[in-house]
């Protein structure tokens, strides 16, 4: 039983016991399940050795590893995580169409990492006014990381109001390191609104 193999493998990952955790999630994978499919992913993601460097910017020759047919597996059964996880393999590789794409699914579906990652991406491909639209999504989902890439925009163009107001969410929304960083902006800001 798919859902019962997902729980059971669920539960002997919580336990610790990473090789019965791997069989039952491997069994329920097998039977369908996107969740299982990219649960087992991280979990042989996690065993990974650190891709090799390569010189002079070199790409290497890049077989996709079991971890990556997984995560693509339960990426195209509809797994936001795994779409995001996808995207960020491809980027990874350079292939910034692969990225995008799967990005936007995610994005598309409700991921606040799909969108934030996608305004990323389409910020270093040069196209900032599409960035600021999906960031804006991932900042109203509760992305803070997103909401502090949007006061830094606001800032920059001088729109200073709209800067503090997206820095005042980033503090709200966090984590501590965004919200020290955005509380940083957000005085600033204010400063140069009262000066």
């Amino acid at each position: 039983h798919t859902e019962a193999a997902l729980q059971v493998g669920i539960a002997r990952l919580r336990a610790g016991d990473e090789q019965q955790a791997e069989r039952h999630l491997r069994c329920a994978a097998g039977g369908g399940s996107p969740e299982a499919a990219y649960r087992l992913a991280t979990l042989l993601d996690a065993r990974r050795p650190p891709a090799p460097a390569h010189e002079l910017g070199e790409s290497a020759i890049h077989e996709k590893t079991e971890c990556e047919e997984w995560y693509e597996r339960a990426a195209t059964q509809g797994h936001r995580r795994a779409q995001v996880r996808v995207g960020m393999m491809a980027a990874a590789r350079g292939d910034v169409v692969e990225a995008a794409r799967w990005y936007r699914v995610a994005a598309e579906a409700g991921s606040r990492n799909g969108a934030f990652n996608l305004g990323l991406l389409l910020a270093r491909e040069g196209s900032e006014p599409e960035a600021v639209v999906w960031w804006a999504r991932a900042a109203d989902a509760g992305h803070g990381r997103a909401a502090l890439r949007l006061a830094l925009v606001h800032a920059r163009r001088g729109e200073l109001a709209e800067g503090q107001r997206w820095a005042d969410r980033a503090v709200a929304l966090g984590p501590a390191g965004v919200t020290e960083r955005a509380a940083r902006l957000r005085d600033a800001l204010r400063q140069e609104l009262s000066a």
